[in-house]
């Protein structure tokens, strides 16, 4: 029996041992982990940061697009106005008009939404990355990404642009007797629809926008707070792990006093001479 007791005693000895060791490792160990995480998670956030940039520098692109795409609207309609009843004077301000529908507009609209399909992947992928930095504890990012829902609003409108100017260039180039003889409408309504579609799409982007700006003063700030964040957390468990070494040895010595006594039972637990066992008679 007593035999028996030393073993156990040994048992909890070696564990002890194996576990302070272990807590030792990890208590130097987590420091390299901070350091390691931290650089990779301010390397993340000055991803995410650069792209948002580089984001919102094409988004003002394809505002300027849309803007001038809007002012090119304007004078269609205006010139529109302006044809006389002379067939012949018409003829070069019908060329003018469908220049500017078909080189202006058109083309503009499809460099718009070109460069949009582009920034709608980065800001997916954007959104994907900050979920991932979400799932580090303790850490908060304020994500106010446009949806992918808004983003393809968006994409819809571009492409129902388009399919306005088609429609707007048909309808000069097909009816010119009509507008010659002042009956406009047809041509204003698309116009018309144009201008509010691009203001539409223009306020659009400019949420999308405000939404990235506020993305990415939420990921510096986190990245300010990053370094002294997850110092906080290697000391906390640091100090769970030096109570935990404190507690192993603690079970160490009093498995090898118990080891030297076995003889005392729950008493050689504590330290002092082992008490004498009388000798058979």
């Amino acid at each position: 029996m007593l035999v028996f007791k030393k073993v156990v005693a040994a048992i909890f000895m070696i564990l002890s041992i194996i576990a302070v060791v272990v807590l030792i490792v990890a208590l130097f160990g987590s420091w390299l982990v901070r350091g390691r995480l931290e650089t990779i998670t301010i390397d993340l956030l000055l991803a995410g940061e650069n792209v948002i940039a580089v984001t919102r520098e094409g988004l003002d692109q394809v505002d300027e697009i849309l803007a001038a795409s809007h002012g090119t609207v304007e004078e269609v309609d205006i010139r529109v106005k302006e044809i006389g009843t002379d067939v012949q004077e018409s003829d070069p301000l019908f060329a003018q008009i469908l220049d500017s529908i078909g080189i202006d507009l058109k083309s503009g609209l499809e460099n718009a939404s070109d460069r949009f399909s582009q920034i709608e992947a980065n800001i997916i992928a954007i959104n994907d990355a900050v979920d991932a930095i979400m799932e580090i504890p303790l850490l908060n990012v304020e994500s106010r990404f446009p949806s992918v829902t808004k983003l393809q609003q968006v994409e819809d409108q571009m492409a129902q642009l388009r399919q306005d100017v088609t429609a707007l260039a048909e309808e000069v180039k097909n009816n010119r007797e009509e507008i010659i003889d002042g009956k406009i409408e047809a041509v204003t309504g698309i116009t018309t629809g144009l201008k509010d579609g691009l203001h539409t799409t223009r306020t659009d982007l400019q949420d999308a926008d405000e939404r990235l700006s506020e993305s990415s003063k939420s990921m510096a700030e986190l990245r300010e707070r990053i370094p002294g964040l997850y110092t906080m957390i290697t000391i906390l468990l640091n100090l769970l792990f030096l109570l935990a070494i404190l507690a192993f040895i603690s079970l160490f010595l009093h498995a090898w006093q118990y080891f030297k006594c076995p003889a005392d039972g729950l008493s050689g637990l504590m330290p002092g001479e082992c008490e004498q066992v009388p000798a058979a008679a």
